[in-house]
């Protein structure tokens, strides 16, 4: 193996290791790469109730996963509630009975198209 070659290697490995390092970073910073090109929905949370508000009509047909942070939280499941056929979406945040939520931490992701 020449010299070049070995350099292209350890180039790369360093390149992925210090991505496999970003990926655990749990600093609580969000990294966004590419740009928003039409204006998105309004989410606020309140009482077990995730809402959002003046949705263009691409970002309506989304999907909603809530997953627990720790191990005493429950299972949680996210329930649309809203009449889907306005600008605006309602969920509730229900326990695996179908209960409000009252507690615990959670991550909530909306996956828009």
């Amino acid at each position: 193996m020449n010299a070049k070659a070995i350099a292209w290697c350890a180039a790369a490995f360093l390149g992925m290791v210090s991505e496999a390092q970003a990926a655990t970073a749990s600093s609580g910073v969000l990294r966004f790469t590419g740009s928003v090109v039409a204006p998105l929905c309004r989410a606020s949370t309140g009482q077990a109730v995730l809402w959002m508000d003046d949705c263009p009509p691409q970002a309506r047909a989304n999907a909603v996963d809530i997953q627990r942070v720790d191990r005493q939280t429950g299972d949680a499941q996210v329930v649309r509630v809203d009449d889907r056929r306005g600008t605006n979406q309602q969920y509730r945040l229900v326990d695996s009975h179908g209960q409000a939520l009252t507690q615990g931490s959670y991550v909530i992701t909306l996956t828009l198209p």
